[in-house]
């Protein structure tokens, strides 16, 4: 079975899965534990306690430990979903992230692309220009090639002053 067509709650070492399974195996062995409390305490240890107490000890026992239990339960319920989340938050985080990476190579390639396109020196200068400055959201480029004068052989969103 490939990875692509199992459902998140399905994949091995998945939160999702974990957790269903975990949940899978606590519907069985949780009811037989307490099948099997209650037997010991009625069959085996209430009936060694004379009189009222056997009586007052299954109100201690039950409000004490069902409780308990409940939350004990819950807690890891909570403490489960809790992990599912974080990692849901962290998978969502990661995705824009990689998200903006392929606007940036996007934006990259169309650079690459003008530039290698163009028919001469000026034309390159100027895609390679306004290709840097919309890839990486400056205000402003300007590229300067080897000369004595110390003018830009290209330039967008510069004022003269700047340069």
């Amino acid at each position: 079975m490939e990875l692509g067509s199992t459902s998140p709650a399905d994949r091995p070492g998945s939160p999702a899965g974990s957790l269903a399974r975990q949940v899978a195996r606590a519907r069985i062995w949780l009811p037989a534990a307490i099948i099997g409390v209650v037997l010991v305490l009625e069959l085996a240890i209430v009936p060694r306690i004379p009189g009222d107490a056997g009586v007052l000890f299954r109100i201690a026992f039950y409000a004490l430990v069902g409780p308990a239990a409940t939350a004990a339960t819950l807690s890891w319920i909570v403490g489960e979903v809790r992990a599912r989340e974080r990692a849901q938050d962290q998978l969502a985080a990661t995705y824009d992230e990689l998200q903006e990476s392929h606007a940036m190579l996007s934006a990259i390639q169309q650079v690459t692309e003008r530039f290698a396109s163009a028919r001469d020196l000026e034309e390159a200068v100027e895609a390679a220009v306004r290709g840097v400055r919309r890839a990486t959201g400056a205000g402003g480029v300007a590229v300067f090639l080897g000369g004595e004068d110390g003018e830009p052989a290209g330039s967008d969103g510069m004022s003269a002053a700047a340069l």
